[in-house]
């Protein structure tokens, strides 16, 4: 089967937008609270959207709309996101308290290769990227998805699938610091 091609329209965030969320965190309050409008609409129109979709999205990409994994740490960055041709990964850890990290890893059936695009012009920390805000969307085929994730070093993620799976575990502190130390 040849695998469906992924128009460059494709990458582009539809809600969470890279220039939105600058705006967002602008110094200038009037821009700001522009930008906090605007946010509080895409949110509205995300939901409307994630809701349009649900009911044909795969088992596993319902699950992942429902995680929230904003500002959980990218657990290597310096990792391709595209293990084969058919398999793609994203792995992120969130702090639990305690010295534990919940972990998911994110294993996506891929359509396509996993595409990471940076940004140029970012404004902030490029350091230890972390999760900011993803979409789902559908893809270029009627058994296909996009998951779109904003980083907060100003790159996107683009995993094209057809299904996803999620597994989550616990690790202690000292644990995910050796893996991060052996993946750096």
């Amino acid at each position: 089967m040849k695998r469906p091609i992924v128009k460059p329209a494709d990458e582009t965030l539809k809600f969470f937008t890279r220039e939105l969320y600058v705006r967002f965190n602008s110094s200038d309050p009037k821009i700001a609270d522009q930008a906090n409008d605007e946010w509080e609409a895409a949110i509205a129109e995300y939901r409307s959207h994630l809701r349009r979709l649900k009911k044909t999205l795969p088992e596993g990409a319902r699950e992942l709309s429902k995680l929230c994994l904003h500002d959980a740490e990218l657990i290597d960055p310096k990792q391709p996101f595209t293990l084969t041709r058919e398999l793609g990964l994203i792995a992120v850890a969130q702090p639990t308290g305690n010295e534990h990290w919940k972990t998911h890893l994110l294993v996506y059936s891929l359509v396509a290769p996993v595409r990471k695009l940076p940004s140029a012009s970012w404004p902030f920390t490029k350091k230890q990227p972390r999760w900011l805000y993803d979409e789902l969307d559908r893809g270029a085929t009627d058994d296909s998805w996009i998951h779109r994730v904003l980083f907060s070093d100003g790159s996107v993620v683009v995993a094209p699938f057809s299904d996803v799976g999620i597994r989550c575990m616990t690790m202690h502190a000292a644990s995910l610091e050796d893996l991060l130390l052996q993946s750096a």
